[in-house]
């Protein structure tokens, strides 16, 4: 996608698995890098980017995962693509219900709003 960048650097796996508690095996190997959003680009909902997001990538059981760890949000797809937008939509419904209840926030959900107003612009 054009604005974006991915720097793949590692792969981390076992290759026995985990046993989870019903007894099914699960693998535990994970590409991750890092992929970063250009300032200005347009992700939906008339919002566009106002600074470059920085955000994981995991590829875990065929599905990509994008996390961005400054808002604790993240977005799953079948295409690297699509994990991004779901990133995309979750910021900005989070930033829409932060706003909706701003009167109402702690601590931790104020700070998480002025973020979001400050990543995110009309």
């Amino acid at each position: 996608m054009p604005g974006t960048t991915l720097t793949y650097y590692a792969t981390v796996g076992l290759p026995q698995g985990f046993i989870e508690e019903k007894g099914t095996p699960v693998p535990l190997t994970s590409t991750a890098g890092m992929l970063t959003v250009l300032k200005d680009m347009v992700i939906g909902n008339n919002y566009k980017l106002n600074v470059d997001l920085v955000a994981e990538v995991r590829v875990e059981d065929n599905k990509f995962v994008v996390i961005d760890y400054q808002i604790d949000e993240y977005g799953i797809g079948d295409s690297l693509q699509e994990a991004q937008q779901d990133l995309f939509g979750a910021l900005v419904d989070y930033l829409t219900s932060l706003e909706r209840r701003e009167n109402r926030l702690g601590d931790r959900e104020r700070h998480n709003l002025q973020l979001l107003r400050r990543m995110l612009i009309k």
